[in-house]
């Protein structure tokens, strides 16, 4: 399994200001979401690296009058109850898992290793390639984890992986 430690000190290296608890705090709950949702754990830390930088207070007000909030920056209507809730990094971090292992169950294109990312930020092409993908895959080097090719779907060895149409 993952070692928490391991995703606090890449955590840490995207956010030095970020205290020591709460970098703890994050790795402990993006393990167990990505646990709850089969999921690698390194997914979640390329996308809120890129994202938001591991600063959970984030909102982004869009061109299209929505509003990307939060750690993983979940896209809503700014004014809604939902807006409120993830606010809450744990809440974030749920949303982020559901929404997820709904794109990785629904994806019917090009959905070999980390294709089925894409649909994340689908406004955005170098998204997976030059973004996130780079992020998880030097995390899984750094960290004596599979490479993406290696494993489909869930991309890390101790959850095991269901062959959803993916």
């Amino acid at each position: 399994m993952l070692n928490v430690l391991a995703l606090s000190l890449e955590i840490q290296r995207t956010n030095p200001r970020l205290p020591e608890a709460t970098r703890a705090q994050y790795a402990a709950w993006v393990v167990e979401v990505a646990e709850l949702h089969n999921l690698d754990p390194w997914i979640f830390h390329g996308i809120i690296h890129t994202e938001t930088r591991w600063k959970a207070g984030i909102i982004v007000h869009e061109q299209n009058g929505t509003c990307s909030i939060g750690l993983g920056g979940i896209n809503v209507s700014c004014d809604s109850k939902r807006a409120k809730e993830l606010r809450n990094p744990l809440e974030n971090l749920r949303a982020m898992g559901s929404f997820l292992s709904t794109i990785r169950s629904r994806c019917a294109h090009h959905c070999d290793g980390l294709g089925w990312l894409r649909a994340y930020n689908g406004g955005d092409r170098d998204y997976v390639p030059k973004k996130v993908g780079p992020i998880i895959l030097r995390c899984h080097a750094a960290y004596d984890q599979p490479t993406v090719s290696e494993v489909q779907g869930c991309l890390h060895p101790s959850w095991l992986c269901r062959n959803q149409d993916i």
